[in-house]
């Protein structure tokens, strides 16, 4: 069983931007009319593609070019 400690006490999703990693006052700071697409992974998906840093889900973006 997995307690708290298991990944340590980082309770936010990982925030990947273009594949970069951003954190959640970055993210705040987005024009909202320069992302292309946005979504959303969570539970098993997200932890199969990004492992452990995936386990609070994943919040992916690409922006427009």
């Amino acid at each position: 069983m997995r307690g708290v400690t298991t990944f340590g006490y980082k309770v936010d999703p990982l925030i990947l931007i273009d594949n970069i990693e951003l954190s959640t006052n970055d993210l705040a700071r987005l024009n909202v009319d320069d992302i292309a697409s946005f979504s959303i992974l969570k539970d098993a998906s997200a932890t199969a593609l990004y492992g452990a840093r995936g386990a609070n889900g994943v919040i992916w973006s690409i922006q427009r070019g």
